[in-house]
């Protein structure tokens, strides 16, 4: 019978010491019995239980997933150097917690745009909107839809373009609107704050130009020069490069630019198949956005 209390004693003493550590988890799965000492936004100073005369340890906060105090009391920093969503009260701990994350959402006004043709038809400033929207957690791929208003330019058309014996020339009172819907790949999460972006678009362009026509006969030379007005539309595919900066949690600024070819452009009623298709395009665009 005198076994029954030493027993009783020896249990009651493995209990008590089980319930004195402090279990330290870490993100890779391992778990450190200890005495924690303190806890600093950075850092967790602890000993090894086993050893609590020894010397002192510390942990950066960014691979601890939780603590699990000797009273039942726990810190859940799910693996972010941050403040921890359950607070126990020690030294060190933030009570706040700040939130850097960026919106899926951006609207942009484009101030400053430039289509350019290497032919040289095209050579036009303008101005824009864009909404871009997030379409995964951690803003890998997005869909972009650019809508562009082209001023006047004095070099569309390719002035002089002789068709069925009748040439045209072109005016500067040129304008035309471009909308330009594509998806865009980001390799950095959106938690970056600046990001290049690869992507493909298509656009459609449709506007008016004001024309001259006259008699280019070799025989007779009368010329007459009705105004008219052209009304064109121009469509194809663009491959688009970006940098994007979130200059803050809301404030957004970007660089795009694009380059692509028309596969069906009836401006050149003239000219065969491939020179509409090996008529390369280049666009800038300059944004300035909302983020949220």
């Amino acid at each position: 019978m005198s076994r029954i209390p030493f027993l009783t004693c020896l249990l009651l003493a493995i209990t008590l010491t089980a319930f004195g550590q402090d279990k330290i988890y870490t993100n890779e799965g391992n778990t450190i019995e200890a005495k924690v000492i303190s806890i600093s936004p950075s850092k967790v100073l602890y000993k090894r239980f086993e050893n609590q005369a020894g010397p002192e340890y510390n942990l950066p906060l960014r691979d601890v997933k939780k603590i699990v105090y000797q009273n039942g009391t726990v810190d859940d920093f799910n693996g972010r150097m941050n403040a921890p969503a359950k607070r126990s009260g020690r030294k060190g701990i933030k009570k706040t917690k700040e939130d850097h994350s960026l919106g899926n959402n951006i609207i942009s006004f484009i101030p400053g745009a430039y289509t350019y043709a290497l032919e040289g038809n095209l050579n036009d400033p303008g101005v824009g909107i864009s909404y871009e929207r997030m379409l995964e957690k951690n803003g890998h791929i997005s869909v972009v839809l650019p809508l562009m208003y082209n001023f006047s330019s004095d070099r569309d058309f390719g002035n002089n373009l002789a068709y069925g014996g009748v040439a045209y020339t072109g005016s500067t009172d040129y304008h035309s609107v471009s909308f330009i819907p594509g998806v865009r790949f980001y390799p950095a999460p959106k938690k970056n704050r600046v990001r290049y972006g690869l992507g493909l678009s298509v656009f459609a362009t449709f506007g008016s130009e004001p024309y001259s026509v006259y008699d280019d006969s070799y025989y007779i030379r009368s010329y007459s020069t009705p105004q008219q007005d052209w009304h064109y539309s121009m469509y194809g595919i663009m491959i688009s490069n970006s940098l994007n900066a979130s200059v803050t949690k809301h404030f957004f600024i970007g660089i795009d630019l694009n380059a692509g070819v028309p596969v069906s452009d009836n401006r050149r009623k003239d000219s065969y198949p491939a020179a509409v298709v090996f008529n390369p395009i280049m666009q800038f665009a300059l944004k300035l956005g909302l983020r949220f």
